[in-house]
């Protein structure tokens, strides 16, 4: 059972940090989509834990599709740095 605090407790943050990511993508609505997703990617680098970017880097599911597609754009790049060094 303690199994399934943990996932809630996890599904508790989820929505807020996807709300934070929306927030920040619409910072940044007015510039070209490759500019607006390196400003949120640098934005979450900077300012969000380790353990924030890669809770919403893991999570998956209802919340996470209610991601801006520039900040979901963003967020893809924490899981998979490979992709970052050809940008």
């Amino acid at each position: 059972m303690s199994n399934d605090n943990t996932q809630s407790h996890a599904h508790d943050d989820l929505p807020m940090l996807v709300r934070m990511a929306n927030q920040i993508a619409a910072a940044f609505a007015h510039k070209d989509e490759a500019t607006a997703i390196e400003a949120i990617r640098e934005h979450i680098a900077q300012f969000w834990t380790r353990g924030m970017r890669q809770r919403i880097t893991a999570a998956s599911g209802e919340a996470v599709a209610k991601l801006d597609p520039r900040a979901a754009r963003a967020i893809a790049t924490f899981a998979a740095p490979a992709l970052r060094k050809s940008a």
